[in-house]
């Protein structure tokens, strides 16, 4: 285990951890939450609620004797109903637009985006099964955010809340049994002229060794490089780390002057863009988030950005592939055999 732990290239003291809490810090809530779980039936309430027009809004309320404002809490633009609510609020929007589900909105009909996405319960394709939850938990995490802000005036936060709805869509689509995908359509869009984009991922099965990989393509997706390897027993999002600072380094060491790092792991992309207040300690406490950000600001230009799993499946098989060994961190100028089809599959759009 002391082996497993990623050495900072930057020198920083040890301290004690606590891990369940992302900060690192013990609260007795963190302890007490270890024993509880998340009750799926709140989601389908909601869903059947909302189906047949009997969200307790203020309107609703209003009319069985209660005094709400029925302005929308989070914009103060538009009267409170359900389609405002989920689809239409600025606040709720940026959560489907980050999320990458930005056709939602657009449906225009709360209703007729739950009938439509009900249907995907039945796929056999794992990625619509997690957009498919997804989906669900943003819609509770908005109606939860609502009331949060009337009752105790506490601010919505869409990225904070995006990261809670995706944890949760995770842990659904992990436990639920599909037959072996077929074969999806999906365009990997290329990099602006001149910018290398480096794909990265991390890998974190069971009791096996972590390892990380990484593919880096031009603007009209060539291929440049590669690099896989094992970085010992550790947690999947040190891992998803450890990749996108490794691809720095090696951006660093080949002269590249425009960067794109993308990552399947949104809490990763949200840290290293500083857009959220409390890094994970997992990341935080060994330096790996200010050894990106500082190798970053060698380079002249670099972008951090998130992405679904189809577009880092070349750099998943890496991962998958790589060797074990703490000491076999390979760099690669030729395409593996091994990903040659999965990189066919990314140019000409369809993923298997």
């Amino acid at each position: 285990m002391i082996l497993s732990i990623p050495i900072p290239l930057m020198p920083t003291q040890d301290k004690f951890v606590w891990a369940v809490t992302a900060n690192g810090s013990f609260s007795v809530a963190s302890a007490y939450s270890i024993a509880m779980e998340g009750v799926a039936p709140k989601i389908q309430h909601l869903l059947w609620k909302t189906l047949h027009n009997r969200l307790p809004l203020p309107t609703l309320l209003n009319q069985r004797g209660f005094s709400f404002d029925v302005a929308c809490s989070f914009c103060t633009n538009h009267a409170l109903d359900p389609n405002h609510l989920f689809l239409s609020c600025s606040q709720s929007q940026q959560m489907w637009y980050l999320a990458g589900l930005g056709n939602i909105p657009a449906i225009g009909s709360i209703v007729d985006a739950i009938k439509a996405i009900i249907t995907s319960f039945k796929a056999s394709n794992r990625q619509i099964i997690l957009k498919t939850a997804l989906f669900c938990w943003i819609m509770w995490q908005i109606w939860t955010a609502v009331w949060d802000q009337i009752f105790r005036a506490n601010s919505f936060n869409p990225q904070h809340s995006l990261l809670v709805a995706i944890r949760e869509a995770k842990n659904i689509s992990s436990e639920v049994k599909v037959s072996e995908a077929t074969c999806c359509q999906y365009s990997l869009d290329p990099s602006p002229p001149g910018v290398w984009k480096f794909n990265v991922d991390g890998t974190s099965k069971g009791t096996q060794a972590c390892r990380i990989a990484g593919v880096c393509r031009d603007h009209n997706n060539n291929f440049i490089c590669c690099f896989s390897g094992g970085i010992g027993y550790n947690h999947a999002l040190t891992a998803e780390a450890l990749a996108a600072r490794q691809a720095l380094i090696y951006a660093t060491k080949l002269q590249a002057t425009s960067v794109v790092i993308e990552s399947d792991n949104l809490l990763l992309i949200c840290c290293l863009n500083g857009s959220i207040n409390r890094y994970p300690w997992r990341i935080a406490s060994i330096n790996i988030l200010a050894d990106s950000i500082q190798v970053a600001g060698s380079l002249p230009h670099v972008v951090f950005q998130h992405f679904f799993r189809e577009s880092t499946a070349v750099a998943d098989k890496l991962a998958s592939e790589a060797a074990s060994s703490q000491s076999n961190m390979s760099i690669m100028f030729y395409p593996p055999t091994s990903i040659s089809y999965l990189m066919y599959a990314n140019y000409t759009g369809c993923i298997h």
